[in-house]
């Protein structure tokens, strides 16, 4: 065959569920300087991928697809930031500056192939253990506001990153 299809292999990643956990903290600094910190975690219980092949450009002339198990893997964020508060009204207004790392860790394991590679089933595929990881990371900056309201806090925030991928 030989070409080199604009698309080679794409991956459909369906139902990831996974159980996180977090923590976080906020030390006041100095006057209404506020520096936060938290990190999420989570592992990947639940999931499945299909992964298709082609040789052709724009997805045609598939020669290989796939179903796989991805209920190994996990995820995990950490993120720091600086707030800067001021009083308005009831409510508080703080601006926010920040740097963010992201992982997503999947996995494909135990696959069965629903379309064969030149005529020939290679099922199962007890043996397959392929990893996918991606990370992003970056500054972000926002805005955030929160107002009492009877005996709870209600919250309204937004925040912009600029990411870099590996």
């Amino acid at each position: 065959y030989g070409t080199a299809p604009n698309v080679l292999s794409e991956l459909q990643w369906k139902n990831i569920w996974s159980l996180n956990g977090f923590a976080g903290a906020s030390l006041p600094l100095y006057r209404n300087l506020v520096v936060s910190g938290w990190v999420n975690g989570g592992k990947i219980f639940s999931g499945e991928v299909w992964d298709r092949d082609y040789w052709g450009n724009n997805r045609t002339e598939m020669f290989s697809e796939s179903y796989s198990g991805a209920e190994q893997g996990y995820l995990f964020d950490a993120s720091v930031a600086f707030s800067q508060s001021i009083q308005i009204g009831s409510g508080i207004l703080s601006e926010i500056l920040g740097y963010t790392y992201h992982r997503l860790h999947l996995s494909m394991i135990e696959g069965w192939q629903s379309k064969p590679i030149e005529g020939i089933y290679h099922n199962p595929m007890p043996t397959l253990d392929s990893r996918y990881t991606a990370q992003f990371y970056g500054p972000f900056f926002g805005i955030d506001y929160q107002m009492p309201l009877s005996c709870y806090l209600l919250g309204l925030g937004y925040t912009f990153t600029l990411p870099r991928y590996r």
